[in-house]
């Protein structure tokens, strides 16, 4: 299923302090009585913005760790342009891919709906079909403020592959999300999954994920939790699982606004297996380099590059397996009008 990411609510800035050149000239207070002096105004505790979806959890670390999602293989060519006030198509053309070298028809619909605060409009249809009739679309709508409603299709070729409905409520201080994934009451197949995250003050936040599996009558029921410490610089997460006896924790690290560091370690208990990952990320100011290498062998690096800022640029990719030796290479360009 393809899925994407809710971006989630930004943190407001906190207010800006006037510089120290720009202050006012302070009053002679001397001879003034006190109860006549004014009084600077008491600090408020500044409110907390709920913490984003379970699935974002740890996403500054999951995007410098890149390799995670797979290495975009062959030689890639995009052309996305406006095709009015709210729609938006896109062509994308493979070659050389393993999986999916063809060209793929991509368009975007975005409606007027926006409710208080939010500059996206909604209901936003995104649609995806290639030259072998392979298929995928996605319903995203909000509303009302707070509350997302997603709905997912996919086709390959002739045969119906599933579907997927997700809800997702954003609150004062907490988030809650339910997700169907391919349910079928009548042969008792079908996934369920429904996680709740919570804030606990102004950095910590802490949540529970019930993840429920049934095909063919077989039941598989699985219950996470995760714990995560965030500020402006660093993040933490930590989940564990265990029924499946996995345990994952992630930290990510920003050094400046150009230098970015992520590591994360996966342990399975049932398979005995271990990985450590640890990744970086430069930002330049035409371009974005990333590496990466992990305890398997993997050694990756992708670097984006802005030929024409918001309107043409190239990126390269590439991974190296040193235990099995294998290698991948991808080049793509992206044109924007």
């Amino acid at each position: 299923m393809a899925q994407t990411n809710t971006v989630p609510t930004p943190v407001p800035p906190p207010p800006q302090q006037s510089a120290v050149g720009d202050a006012p000239t302070s009053p002679n207070l001397v001879n003034t009585p006190a109860e006549q002096q004014q009084q600077p105004p008491a600090p408020q505790e500044p409110e907390i913005p709920d913490p984003g979806p379970w699935e974002q959890l740890g996403r500054e670390a999951n995007e410098i760790l890149f390799y995670q999602n797979g290495i975009a293989e062959g030689l890639r060519l995009s052309y996305n342009r406006s095709a009015g006030q709210n729609i938006q198509v896109g062509h994308k053309i493979v070659l050389g891919a393993p999986k999916e070298s063809g060209y793929t028809f991509a368009p975007t619909y975005v409606g007027t709906h926006q409710n208080e605060g939010s500059p996206q409009g909604f209901p936003v249809v995104l649609g995806s079909v290639d030259t072998e009739g392979n298929m995928v679309s996605q319903i995203i709508h909000e509303p009302i403020k707070g509350l997302t409603t997603k709905f997912s299709g996919q086709t390959q070729a002739k045969d119906w592959m599933g579907a997927q409905v997700e809800m997702a409520y954003a609150g004062k201080g907490f988030t809650t999300g339910l997700t169907l994934a391919n349910c079928n009451p009548v042969k008792r197949n079908g996934i369920v999954v429904a996680n709740y995250l919570q804030k606990l003050g102004s950095y910590f936040s802490a949540g529970l994920e019930m993840v429920y599996q049934s095909a063919d009558g077989h039941e598989q029921p699985s219950l996470s939790a995760a714990m995560r410490y965030r500020t402006d610089n660093d993040t933490f997460l930590a989940k564990i699982c265990p029924s499946q006896q996995t345990a994952n924790a992630s930290y990510f690290h920003k050094m400046d606004a150009k230098t970015l560091f992520a590591t994360d370690l996966t342990l399975n208990a049932g398979q005995q297996t271990a990985q450590a990952s640890f990744g970086w990320q430069a930002n330049y100011r035409s371009a974005i380099f990333k590496g990466l290498f992990n305890t398997n062998g993997v050694v990756a690096a992708s670097l984006e590059q802005d030929i024409i800022p918001q309107m043409m640029g190239i990126s390269y990719n590439a991974s190296l397996d040193h235990h099995s030796g294998e290698a991948k290479f991808g080049l793509g360009f992206t044109i924007n009008s």
